[in-house]
């Protein structure tokens, strides 16, 4: 657009803009306006007219290319951010599942005890592989699943690093019957869900080890006791 509206017009001898198509005056001269400005000035009118017509078209040709400039720019660049912000989103996404993903993990039961309570799973988060990683300075969720086959009216939570020797977990609440969605007294054959957290503080050192946890009832009898292996890291 910007081509053609120059392209139309040529500088006049007298330094003014004047029409390509022809230099007589009424007869050459497309447009009534125009051929009004020769009949009262002369061709220095009509050259002077289409001059201003010149620059009008001009202004609003480069005012049309730099709007459709700027559009095309932030046409783009709003694509560009969406996409941006997708694969951030995406990214969050990713980290917090990678964080947050549990694992119904193997264990085993306890050297010399006889529990009275049937495990029907061991889940642990975060866990994506095994041994679990416990990170220093997280949090651990286990969530256990079992059914006494007694009446539990109260009980007791125990946790131990194996390392040769029992060293012991210490536990925020050790007392099963709170914050660890159990309601006592628990009825015999019934299912039920332990919850509990527990940290893993950064004075612990990294290496590998067994864990053991347990809860005994109101004579102090296991209810139930497993291991698994872990894996304490940065």
């Amino acid at each position: 657009m910007l081509s053609l509206s120059l392209s139309y017009f040529e500088r006049c001898p007298s330094g003014q803009a004047r029409g390509t198509r022809g230099a007589s005056r009424a007869s050459h001269v497309k447009g009534v306006a125009c051929h009004a400005q020769t009949e009262r000035h002369g061709l220095e009118g009509c050259c002077r007219y289409r001059g201003y017509i010149t620059r009008f078209c001009t202004v609003i040709t480069q005012n049309i290319i730099t709007y459709s400039l700027q559009s095309f720019l932030a046409l783009n660049t709003g694509k560009m951010l969406l996409k941006r912000g997708h694969f951030i989103l995406f990214g969050f996404l990713a980290f917090f599942t990678a964080v947050a993903v549990g694992k119904t993990i193997d264990y085993e039961g306890c050297p010399k005890d006889d529990p009275h309570a049937k495990i029907a799973s061991v889940d642990i988060t975060p866990c994506s592989e095994e041994p679990c990683h416990l990170h220093k300075g997280t949090q651990v969720n286990c969530t256990v699943t079992f059914t006494p086959e007694a009446d539990v009216t109260s009980g007791k939570l125990e946790a131990y690093g194996i390392l040769g020797i029992k060293v012991p977990f210490p536990l925020p609440q050790p007392d099963a019957c709170k914050d660890h969605n159990l309601v006592c007294p628990l009825k015999g054959g019934v299912e039920n869900k332990l919850k509990i957290s527990f940290p893993v503080k950064k004075v612990y050192p990294s290496l590998s080890l067994n864990v053991q946890f347990g809860m005994r009832d109101q004579d102090g009898k296991s209810v139930f006791c497993f291991r698994f292996k872990a894996k304490i890291v940065r």
